[in-house]
């Protein structure tokens, strides 16, 4: 699956909770392939244009067991906040620091339907927030001062004259 690429609406629409894993465990294990196969830390189901509540992280770590989490539910974000520099299968070619929480708690559901509460930190803290935006309809772009925007705005408009003469 190919990531949809900004600006389409889609990544700017909240997603829908997932009521049922069997529906969604073919797309599911598919999503956290493809998020391998275009070797990204992440990929979010409104990236591969479906509108519900389920992200892929790819970290190839043995310490992160979980590929897939559904309706995931950030229930705790630390005050100590970092910046890493983010960037985005939908937003290509575009990075930007962005201020995140050091750590955080998530919960959410596995393939298997049992109900996870862990925490995470540093760059895995990042990634949960940074797809748990997508869920959300926000992009990390969003998160940037207005400076920062502004100063992105001429690239993302070239970004943007390139897509759409692609789709053409």
């Amino acid at each position: 699956m190919k990531p949809i690429l900004f600006p389409s609406k889609i990544l700017k629409t909240p997603s829908s909770i997932v009521t049922s894993i069997e529906d969604i465990a073919e797309f599911a294990k598919i999503l956290e392939t493809s998020c391998k196969e275009v070797k990204g830390l992440g990929l979010a189901a409104p990236q591969v244009g479906l509108n519900v509540r389920i992200f892929a992280i790819n970290l190839g770590l043995v310490y992160w067991q979980y590929g897939v989490l559904i309706n995931p539910e950030i229930f705790y974000m630390s005050l100590n906040r970092m910046a890493h520099t983010e960037g985005c299968l939908s937003v290509p070619m575009v990075t930007a620091k962005v201020k995140r929480s050091w750590e955080v708690g998530v919960r959410f559901l596995t393939l298997k339907g049992e109900l996870i509460e862990t925490y995470a930190t540093g760059l895995l803290a990042t990634i949960i927030q940074h797809e748990t935006d997508h869920l959300d309809g926000i992009l990390f772009l969003d998160r940037l001062d207005l400076v920062h925007r502004q100063m992105l705005h001429t690239k993302l408009k070239r970004l943007t004259r390139t897509i759409n003469k692609r789709r053409k």
